[in-house]
């Protein structure tokens, strides 16, 4: 018996087993065994076409092309957003934003925040609810941020006095 390698088309190598001419026997073995091999080869090439025009049969059309407008919320900080730090940049406008609101050019960005923020009279209706619900750091804290925003309010003051009574801070009163 001879053996010989055989280049495939994909790059491979095969090693093939050539019989003697004499044994007929182990030529026509080798014949079937050659011919089972291709056409096991020729089906497994139908069934990936096929695969591949199901495939294809399943991509939708290209899309219209169009214009995406993004509106971004303001920020105070020029630096990028990061979630890690939100809450620390969160805490840090909500004790300087009497600073903050003096200087001109962050003033209109600490307004865009949220009408919450900028309107006293809502403030003093939160401060009220929190004050209902018995939750009087909270309402002191609604309440000081209403009077950053309107020192006049004396309903305000006075409301965040009644909250220190109630915490028990009588020097804060």
């Amino acid at each position: 018996e001879e053996r010989a390698i055989e280049a495939e088309e994909d790059g491979g190598f095969e090693i093939v087993d050539y019989p003697d001419e004499d044994d007929e026997e182990a030529v026509l073995a080798a014949k079937l065994a050659v011919q089972d091999r291709e056409a096991m080869d020729a089906g497994e090439e139908e069934e990936e076409d096929e695969q591949e025009e199901d495939e294809l049969a399943h991509v939708p059309d290209v899309r219209d092309g169009g214009v995406i407008k993004f509106n971004f919320t303001p920020r105070i900080f020029p630096t990028p957003m990061r979630e890690s730090k939100a809450t620390e940049e969160e805490d840090w406008i909500a004790k300087n934003r009497t600073h903050l609101r003096q200087n001109p050019q962050l003033k209109p960005q600490l307004d865009a925040l949220d009408i919450e923020d900028s309107d006293p009279t809502w403030l003093k209706g939160k401060g009220d609810d929190f004050y209902r619900a018995r939750d009087y750091r909270a309402a002191v804290n609604a309440y000081t941020t209403a009077l950053e925003l309107d020192p006049l309010l004396y309903s305000v003051l006075s409301n965040r006095g009644a909250c220190y009574l109630q915490l028990g801070e009588l020097v804060r009163c």
